[in-house]
């Protein structure tokens, strides 16, 4: 869908797999090839964001990931919205993916956090009760539930 709307393919050029037309000016530099792929996972992205940002949470607090559903791309997942967790760690200061993945340039330093969710705060009483997921959130996602 935001391949159509970009206009950098058509419905027919979806269809049939095949480009209809040379890639636009710029893009065509950008394409990673299979050779290069090791490398480019290697080197990563510039993701982590040296900031004095404070935490809005410490390891052992209860957190409850906000219920919003916003248009577009977010890295909570469903199933975990308006659920309360534990945070487990704090990984630092990183680029807000949600806001990031609308490609305007807006990276809003936020920091990730380790969050804990039992699968009975998930699933109800019948899922199992050492079971849990383990989950990557950034401040965007989480108020306090304390």
């Amino acid at each position: 869908k935001l391949l159509l709307e970009t206009g950098l393919v058509t419905s027919e050029e979806l269809a049939n797999g095949q480009s209809a037309t040379p890639l636009p000016d710029g893009l065509a530099q950008r394409v990673l090839k299979a050779e290069n792929v090791e490398e480019v996972l290697r080197r990563g992205g510039q993701y982590i964001m040296e900031d004095d940002l404070p935490p809005q949470f410490r390891a052992g607090q209860k957190a409850r990931v906000l219920n919003h559903h916003p248009e577009g791309h977010t890295r909570a997942p469903r199933y975990v919205r308006g659920k309360i967790g534990i945070v487990e760690r704090d990984h630092g200061v990183f680029v807000f993916a949600d806001e990031n993945a609308k490609g305007q340039g807006h990276r809003l330093p936020q920091h990730i956090y380790g969050v804990k969710f039992s699968a009975r705060e998930l699933w109800g009483p019948n899922a199992a009760a050492n079971d849990c997921v383990l989950l990557d959130l950034w401040d965007g996602h989480l108020e306090a539930a304390d």
